[in-house]
């Protein structure tokens, strides 16, 4: 399990060495865009400010 630091405003996401998104981490943090950068099914959280990503492993 990954977090970000609570004081995370602003997100990038990089892939096939180019932005993929970018802007405020609510619009940038959301299970579509990060399992389009990693081409995996996660499943991302917020809670108290925090940000967390789990991957779902696939069977």
């Amino acid at each position: 399990m990954r977090t970000a630091a609570a004081g995370t405003t602003h997100a990038l996401l990089l892939g096939d060495g180019r932005a993929l998104a970018q802007g405020p981490a609510a619009y940038v943090l959301t299970g579509d865009r990060v399992g389009t950068c990693f081409g995996l099914p996660p499943a991302l959280e917020r809670h108290g400010g925090r940000w967390t990503v789990r991957i779902e492993r696939r069977s």
